[in-house]
């Protein structure tokens, strides 16, 4: 904890890109609560409620060639204050996406938010290890997936209740402030960063960050080894658990809100207990404990109040798999090419976002079980176990 607080301190300009990470993320937890519990509310079949859970990666994917090389060649800070803007506009369309036939264009506004999150996210990861020194870079990124499990803990828990009592527009419309305020401080933001001065050409640098990948297979290994964490992707699971399992106990959106924060509440702590640890030696371990606790999950789902328990042991490593697998891929990463490869991290990572979250639907619908899921996730992050020795081994 102390080398966390440390280096908020000592680097202003990292703790104001967090702080604003912070208000950012608090929003869009807040409005992702408010969006599965419109579904229910307008009655959206396991498909639709499947497929916008999935456009939240869905964006991310397709744009992530380019992403690559546009956050490699941009201003940060202007590129940040674009993003905020398309955030804002996106959002406050929601307002109007009252009637069950406007299903489809909650997808389509889900897509344009989670594009730009995505392009937000990349962004980030490329600015950190150029003002942070390099021995400080896992613990910059563990602040920053302690501060996004913070958000989670809080914009869920809040979302279940503001949702609860005052209904998703307000939610949504305190979404939108907390965007305008975001943008209020990045525009007084000292960043001096400038983009990529080569002289190559948009094009060129596309296929070269593809070559450079290609040529690298630590890097791809690394890139692989990061994609399991998409399988983490339970929003489906346990919007249908609310929906099917706990309605009787809590309100869906009660349901909703507090099984991802007590999940987040775990995420928080993952980092801060794992994070004096060197992450190559407790790596396996931590896919290990995953698969397990993916076990225990499907064993307590079925009831709101043991599934917390389950929700809980799934995220307390989860956030440390992620930071410390992002960390050896920057640190193995040139800095020319920091972005594209971000970028392609990102895509691979999305997309088994996409089919687990897809997936996890369409097998509801055909009559497979939330408990087998799990089982069948947990299996996954077993064998991440024998695949992470391997990499570090060799």
């Amino acid at each position: 904890m102390k080398k966390h607080v440390t280096l908020l301190k000592k680097n202003r300009v990292f703790k104001i890109l967090i702080f604003v990470q912070f208000l950012n993320f608090m929003g869009g937890w807040l409005t992702t609560t408010a969006i599965f519990t419109l579904l229910v509310q307008l009655g959206a079949s396991p498909f639709w409620i499947g497929l916008i859970g999935a456009a939240h990666f869905l964006a991310g994917i397709f744009q992530a060639p380019f992403t690559g090389v546009i956050t490699d060649r941009a201003n940060p800070k202007k590129l940040f204050l674009t993003i905020i803007l398309v955030e804002i506009f996106s959002t406050t369309l929601l307002l109007f996406t009252d009637r069950p036939e406007l299903i489809p264009a909650i997808f389509i506004l889900v897509l344009i938010r989670m594009g730009s999150a995505s392009l937000y996210f990349n962004l980030k990861m490329v600015v950190f290890p150029k003002i942070v020194e390099r021995d400080e870079l896992q613990t910059a990124n563990e602040i920053s997936t302690i501060s996004w499990s913070f958000t989670y803990i809080l914009g869920n828990a809040l979302g279940g209740l503001g949702v609860a009592f005052f209904g998703v527009t307000p939610v949504i419309v305190a979404d939108i402030g907390l965007y305008l305020i975001s943008f209020l401080i990045m525009v007084n933001v000292k960043l001096v960063l400038e983009g990529s001065k080569s002289s190559e050409k948009f094009l060129e640098m596309f296929l070269s960050g593809f070559s450079y990948l290609f040529r690298n297979r630590k890097i791809l290994h690394l890139i692989a080894l990061h994609s399991f964490v998409g399988l983490a992707t339970y929003e489906v699971i346990i919007t249908l658990a609310s929906q099917h399992y706990f309605y009787t106990a809590v309100p869906v959106a009660i349901g909703i809100g507090f099984t991802h924060a007590v999940r987040a509440f775990a995420i928080f702590l993952g980092p801060l207990i794992f994070g004096r640890f060197e992450i190559e030696k407790v790596l396996p371990y931590l896919f290990l404990f995953q698969g397990i606790s993916l076990f225990l999950w499907s064993f307590t789902i079925e009831n709101f109040y043991t599934n917390l328990i389950g929700s809980f042991l799934s995220g307390v490593v989860i956030g440390s798999i992620w930071s410390g697998t992002f960390t050896l891929l920057q640190k193995a990463t040139d800095e020319r090419y920091y972005g594209r490869i971000i970028a392609y991290n990102d895509m691979l990572f999305l997309t088994i976002s996409v089919f687990t979250s897809i997936f996890s639907g369409q097998l509801f619908s055909l009559g497979i079980s939330l408990e087998t899921m799990l089982i069948g996730i947990g299996t996954i992050f077993i064998s991440g176990f024998l695949y992470s020795k391997w990499i570090l081994k060799n």
